[in-house]
């Protein structure tokens, strides 16, 4: 069981978690997974191809997340969809982890917005008047930003690709981590910290004396309607903002 006082508990997915982990050790700072949720691709993919079938009508498509890449070229594959036989479809991308994910697949970004949220993608996203926009998501995307995209007289489409589900810890997890004397707890989602809220009861105990990191706003905003109170919030609103908190965090209480 890990007792260094500097330990981070990362709540991602296993997968996305692991690679967190390695980064934090290599630079010395020890690390417990516990996955709070679990992604997986929708069953019913009837209405993502339906729209693959007539992608010839959109202009636009928007990822708001690596994962909404992920997913929705792991279906372009399969439906042998070539993007590139359309020059005149944009990307926009919300992050530069979405960004950075898109040109690993070999598509260019047509806009990020400044501050990596959706809202802010949907306030200055550029040339969208009169545009048909394709926007594949998770069940638990907040969709609020759907609004201003209308109001600027767009013309969205939600798609739902991606399940995002909470991930049952078992008990020997739950108990480590109960027990443990971790000091940053890190969440990259609001759905994370929905389901570290019901596995975790009472939180407020558990929370005592260990520092919350979220990646950005939008799981600030979760945390806070919760009552979890947020010691910081990475800048820039990245898995390597997170990393940079706690390398600046330590540095600080040293001097």
């Amino acid at each position: 069981m890990q007792t260094n006082t500097d330990t981070v508990l990362i709540t991602r997915p296993a997968e996305e978690a692991l690679k967190l982990q390695r980064i934090l050790e290599a630079k010395g700072i020890p690390s417990m997974i516990a996955p709070m949720i679990k992604l997986s691709l929708v069953e019913d993919l009837r209405p993502i191809k339906e729209q693959l079938n007539q992608i010839e009508k959109y202009d636009w498509i928007i990822f708001t997340s690596p994962n909404s890449v992920a997913f929705f070229f792991e279906i372009i594959e399969s439906e042998k969809v070539k993007l590139y036989f359309f020059p005149n479809l944009k990307f926009a991308t919300v992050g530069e982890k979405t960004k950075m994910k898109l040109e690993e697949i070999g598509y260019r970004t047509n806009f990020v917005p400044i501050k990596f949220t959706a809202k802010v993608l949907a306030e200055n996203i550029h040339e969208i008047e009169g545009k048909h926009i394709l926007i594949p998501t998770s069940n638990l995307s907040n969709k609020d930003y759907i609004k201003i995209l209308e109001e600027r007289g767009a013309h969205p489409k939600v798609i739902t690709i991606y399940h995002n589900l909470d991930n049952k810890i078992d008990e020997s997890t739950l108990n480590k981590v109960k027990k443990s004397n971790l000091k940053y707890i890190t969440f990259c989602s609001g759905s994370a910290i929905h389901s570290f809220v019901r596995q975790l009861r009472p939180v407020g105990d558990f929370l005592v004396g260990k520092k919350v990191i979220t990646i950005g706003p939008s799981t600030s905003k979760v945390a806070k309607e919760l009552k979890i109170k947020v010691d910081f919030e990475a800048k820039p609103h990245t898995e390597d903002g997170i990393i940079e908190t706690i390398l600046n965090n330590k540095i600080n209480e040293q001097t």
